[in-house]
């Protein structure tokens, strides 16, 4: 009876060893780095070194006219330096566009400083105020200034900018009471000096010839010139003095004041 016990348990535990010897065992773990490595390096083939060197290519970038962008041209007015001005090929399709008009000239002269512009303007357009303001400042000689400045009060009665110019060049020449008068007559006008008009046409000279919108609009407002302003000024120290000059042509002393107990 033992006998067949002892053969039945033995038979039980061979038939439990095959079982778990031929039980399917789980896979091993692969470590991260076993799993980055490539198939060609687990079979035992690795790449041969020094690697080749690779073409790398950037994209290209269309540069602005004249080879300046936006943040050259801030640095550029940062420091003080000019400003790209276009050559006369450049502002030729906005002329055209704008079918050669008097604020087309005067902004090509501007972007360019090609007097040749402003020669036509003065052919074509005598009579215009803007033609007559910037040929006034423009002028190289007292008298072309004079003949301007008269042109300017003539096509621009209401505007106080003619006489208030015309009241300086008078006082450079000593004659004292026709600057009276200017000043007399702009002082109930009003004020056009023709900013606004110069700083969109400008904008508009550069754009047609490739500049983006705030390339223009930085170039058009940076460059435009105020020569009135140190002439308001003038026009005011010269009325000081001559405020001082009718002071000191007066009695010097004031005349004595009675006293009181008398």
């Amino acid at each position: 009876m033992r006998s067949k016990l002892a053969v039945a348990v033995a038979a039980t535990l061979i038939t439990l060893g095959l079982v778990v010897y031929k039980r399917p065992r789980p896979a091993k773990p692969v470590s991260a780095s076993e799993q980055s490595s490539s198939p060609s390096t687990r079979h035992g083939v690795a790449p041969r070194l020094p690697a080749p060197g690779l073409s790398v290519s950037s994209p290209a970038v269309e540069p602005s006219p004249e080879g300046l962008s936006r943040t050259d041209l801030i640095a550029r007015l940062l420091d003080g330096q000019e400003l790209p001005k276009l050559s006369p090929e450049q502002v030729q399709p906005f002329l055209e566009k704008n079918h050669r008009s008097v604020e087309s000239l005067l902004a090509a002269f501007h972007a360019t400083d090609d007097r040749t512009f402003l020669q036509e303007a003065m052919a074509t357009y005598p009579s215009d105020p803007r033609l007559n303001y910037v040929a006034w400042f423009r002028s190289q000689s007292p008298e072309e200034r004079r003949q301007w400045l008269d042109a300017f009060k003539q096509s621009a009665p209401d505007n106080a900018v003619a006489n208030y110019l015309s009241a300086r060049d008078y006082f450079k020449s000593g004659q004292n009471d026709q600057a009276v008068q200017e000043v007399q007559a702009a002082a109930t006008k009003p004020i056009q000096d023709y900013s606004l008009d110069f700083v969109q046409n400008g904008e508009e000279a550069y754009r047609a010839a490739g500049y983006s919108d705030a390339e223009a609009k930085m170039i058009a407002t940076s460059t435009l010139l105020l020569p009135q302003l140190a002439e308001y000024k003038q026009v005011s120290v010269s009325l000081v003095d001559l405020a001082n000059t009718y002071r000191q042509s007066g009695t010097r002393h004031p005349p004595k004041r009675p006293c009181r107990w008398r």
